[in-house]
């Protein structure tokens, strides 16, 4: 096996590591949509709560909630503080 020592990203062509950047744009596209489409499913909202994320558009009431799974929501970054202050209370 022949070992070459650059990065991995340097072997590849400019048109796959667009391509790489489209597919997980893509994916991600693709978890946030089926958030939306299956908010009563996965939360059973019946009221507000200040887990709210809202999107881009200011005028758009509608509300969206987003799972901790999701990198960067809320809950995700609440739980992320709760890891780090029981980590400092150890």
């Amino acid at each position: 096996m022949l070992v070459i020592p650059t990065k991995r990203f340097q072997l590849r062509s400019r048109r796959s590591q667009t391509d790489l950047v489209d597919s997980i744009s893509r994916a991600i596209h693709y978890r946030l949509r089926f958030h939306s489409y299956h908010q009563k499913d996965l939360f059973s909202i019946d009221g507000e709560d200040d887990n709210v994320d809202r999107g881009e558009d200011s005028e758009s009431t509608e509300k969206t909630f987003l799972s901790q799974s999701m990198h960067g929501s809320r809950r995700h970054l609440r739980s992320l503080a709760k890891n780090a202050v029981a980590l400092v209370s150890e």
